[in-house]
């Protein structure tokens, strides 16, 4: 249809009641103020998704604080270690099947998620025995406040502060996975994009019948270059790329936790969780170097610094 639009314009060109009418419709198209609609509609997807990926959840900050505070080599203690982080990336893999199809597919009941040991059959069991109304989720968020704070009654956290500051890191990484419940549930209303798709094609479509003049303020250019014609469709074709391109960039970022190639892998993500989080807590902790001293121990200077030669040393440069 565009194209039908195009040769029929053109073969009208010469007459002077299609420039005019073309210029009118090129000065009266900023009556579809497509630059904002586009940009505020950018703006919000952007922001949507910057949110999504800042709360999506990484367990590297509580499991370091877990291993350097929660302390002891016995089994207890390991064993609280790692139930707390496992316990975290349970809830995240729980959250992720309500949001990703991704992990719904990888996960689609809850025996998948204990076959791939994210859950043991009993926390199955004690999950399923709750009759609750709404949702379960914030289960193995309890569990980790109950771990910790048995933790610290046998003693194994040092003081209170530590006991605090472990469970605000896990409320921390808990909101996170609340906000990404919140974006699910209330999406952007289907109707925004569609007017904002509706627009930017409405706008070229008419461009197709306002570039084909072209009067300059009113009047023919004084010197009849053939070249005039082309420069309207070349900076329209431009403008074209660079609007439809901003259009596509945010349609790709409406829905970050999609099964499209360039959305968030919510699978690597829980793995990645769960292998970084145990190694930190239980291979990794309290692992340390031999200590010994540094080599700036008695200089103080650093390594790499600017040397300075006395004119001697260069006396090789002469001879070349």
């Amino acid at each position: 249809c565009c194209v039908v639009v195009y040769i029929v314009s053109c073969v009208c060109y010469d007459f002077r009641f299609w420039d005019e009418f073309s210029a009118l419709f090129d000065q009266k198209l900023d009556y579809i103020p497509l630059t904002f609609m586009l940009g505020f509609f950018v703006t919000i997807i952007v922001g949507r998704w910057n949110e999504i990926f800042n709360n999506i959840g990484w367990i590297d900050n509580s499991a370091l604080l877990t291993a350097t505070y929660l302390r002891g080599n016995d089994e207890k203690s390991r064993m609280i270690r790692r139930n707390i982080i496992r316990y975290m990336v349970l809830a995240q893999v729980l959250t992720f099947r309500d949001v990703s199809m991704q992990v719904r597919r990888r996960f689609p009941t809850l025996d998948t998620v204990v076959a791939g040991g994210f859950m043991t059959e009993a926390e199955r069991d004690k999950y399923l025995s709750y009759n609750l109304k709404y949702t379960r989720l914030f289960l193995p968020i309890q569990w980790c406040y109950t771990l910790i704070y048995e933790a610290r009654v046998a003693g194994k956290l040092s003081a209170d502060i530590m006991m605090n500051e472990m469970i605000k890191n896990v409320s921390d990484f808990r909101r996170g996975l609340a906000q990404l419940c919140n974006f699910d549930w209330v999406p952007i209303p289907l109707v925004y994009p569609q007017v904002v798709f509706l627009a930017v094609r409405s706008y070229f479509f008419l461009c197709l019948i306002a570039r084909q003049s072209v009067l300059i303020d009113g009047e023919p250019p004084k010197d009849s270059n053939p070249m005039f014609p082309l420069i309207p469709l070349i900076m329209t074709g431009l403008q074209f790329v660079f609007y439809v391109g901003w259009m596509k960039v945010a349609e790709s970022l409406m829905n970050p936790l999609g099964e499209d190639d360039d959305d968030f892998e919510c699978n690597f993500l829980v793995d990645r969780n769960l292998s970084v989080g145990l190694s930190i807590v239980d291979e990794c902790y309290s692992d340390l170097p031999v200590q010994q001293k540094d080599v700036f121990w008695s200089t103080g200077e650093s390594i790499y610094r600017e040397q300075r030669f006395e004119s001697s040393e260069w006396d090789w440069l002469d001879a070349v």
